[in-house]
């Protein structure tokens, strides 16, 4: 079966896929939150917010 390294947000069930991923930053927030900025190869930046204050933390893999 093939597999997918991918970044879940727990939060909000958002997806990234790790081969398309340039840069991550990271912002500590109020109230416990974590704001990330990812910046994909389609030069976009997407902002997710979690309570998970490791990144690492969100990275999993996906099997399809």
């Amino acid at each position: 079966m093939p597999k997918a390294n991918i970044i879940l947000n727990p939060d909000t069930g958002d997806i990234f896929f790790v081969n398309k991923i340039i840069k991550i930053k990271q912002y500590k927030q109020k109230h416990g939150m974590y704001k990330y900025d990812i910046l994909t190869l389609d030069g976009v930046y997407s902002e997710i917010f979690s309570s998970e204050g490791r990144i690492a933390n969100l990275f999993q893999q996906l099997t399809y």
